[in-house]
């Protein structure tokens, strides 16, 4: 891959949001979903590009996750009032079927484990709750041990390998947890302020976080402890989001400064810098087909067909 010498342009734009953008998941190739902070969620079609749906899924709060669980149908959406739902389709509407109760503070995603089995930030501080998605209940908690630093609060989560979690925190540390033994395997320090995006490869074992300082880092997980492998400076501060594309090759980073940066994932060497969005790019997503949508607080939503 060989990097671009001007910022290129979106292979077209979506609008019709009504606010500004805080998450992005492609469903599949031709649809993608959107969360904005007025706890809407659409859903585009990518034949025609518009919005072929909609849910008010969280009123008056941002949605801060969406995912589906693979083979059920359901979708699972997160908001800023503190709850987690679940919502079952059919035909061409979605029925809330059930709730769960997550943290109301900070920004912290949920992770799906598997297909019965979601990680969501507790009210507690430093703690992640695990939750039977089919009775909907309790089944454990992931508690910091007393004796470790202060953690302050979870900002981001991700699911690692082998029902592993990767848990980013306020004080900038990683940890990795074995959600099957409910213990904290390997910690380390990456960043001075609060990680602010984090995401994993499993096919490179590797993950990549940012903060609010202009370093980006990439880990490796060696024999489930955190090694760090790779640090990159750049221009401005502040990122939102990350995330590596499925086949390892790139990894994108959403900028407080507008701009999107793509970098090859195996040893972070710089590629592009798309600078489209005219405010904060606020989250980034791969389909299937490695077509990528970008959300910013501009209300719009480009997407690029780079490196495929």
């Amino acid at each position: 891959m060989s990097s671009f010498k001007e910022s290129p342009d979106p292979l077209y734009v979506l609008r019709g949001a009504n606010s500004q953008l805080s998450c992005l998941k492609f469903e599949n190739s031709a649809t993608l979903w959107s969360g904005t902070y007025t706890g809407h969620v659409y859903s585009w079609s990518m034949e025609t590009r518009r919005i072929s749906q909609t849910i008010l899924a969280h009123p008056g709060h941002s949605v801060l996750w969406m995912e589906f669980i693979l083979g059920t149908g359901s979708l699972l959406t997160q908001g800023r009032d503190g709850s987690v739902k679940i919502w079952a389709q059919s035909e061409s509407c979605f029925t809330e079927t059930g709730t769960l109760l997550c943290s109301s503070l900070g920004f912290c995603n949920s992770a799906l484990v598997d297909q019965h089995t979601l990680a969501v930030p507790a009210n507690g501080m430093s703690t992640v709750d695990i939750f039977d998605i089919r009775n909907h209940t309790n089944v454990s908690t992931l508690l910091p041990d007393q004796k470790s630093p202060k953690l302050g609060m979870c900002m981001k989560m991700c699911i690692a390998n082998d029902r592993s979690l990767l848990v980013g925190y306020e004080d900038g540390s990683v940890a990795l947890w074995d959600i099957g033994e409910h213990k904290m395997v390997s910690r380390l320090q990456l960043h001075a302020d609060a990680v602010m995006c984090l995401d994993y490869c499993s096919k490179l074992t590797k993950g990549f976080s940012g903060s609010v300082s202009e370093d980006i880092f990439s880990c490796v997980l060696n024999n489930n402890t955190i090694v760090k492998k790779t640090e990159v400076k750049v221009t401005n501060a502040g990122f939102s989001d990350c995330k590596v594309r499925r086949d390892g090759k790139i990894v994108a980073f959403a900028g407080w400064d507008s701009n999107v940066r793509i970098f090859g994932a195996k040893h972070l060497k710089p590629l592009a810098v798309l600078n489209y969005h005219k405010e904060g790019v606020q989250c980034v997503t791969f389909s299937e087909d490695y077509l990528m949508a970008c959300g910013s607080k501009d209300q719009l939503i480009s997407l690029w067909d780079l490196y495929r």
